[in-house]
């Protein structure tokens, strides 16, 4: 009897990410995306074009600190719940 061949490449299984997983790749791109806003403010106001309003870059600045602290304790958190270091 000819043996039978299977030529049809079977698809890889796609990987169901866990809650903790996904957690983890939106704050970090919250991290990455507040870090880059953060630059951003921080050049906009070396070179001048925020005229007088020192106070609205500090709070800005201040702001998308706190907003990338909280991103990188709930990444923490999450590592930490789902048992990596």
């Amino acid at each position: 009897m000819a043996e039978e061949t299977n030529d049809q490449k079977t698809p890889a299984p796609v990987q169901d990410l866990t809650t903790f997983a996904k957690v983890e790749r939106v704050t970090a791109w919250i991290l990455i995306g507040s870090a880059i806003l953060f630059a951003t403010v921080g050049i906009l106001a070396i070179w001048g074009l925020f005229d007088d309003s020192g106070d609205v870059v500090g709070r800005s600045l201040g702001s998308l600190a706190v907003i990338a602290l909280a991103a990188l304790v709930i990444n923490v958190g999450a590592r930490m719940a789902e048992g990596k270091k």
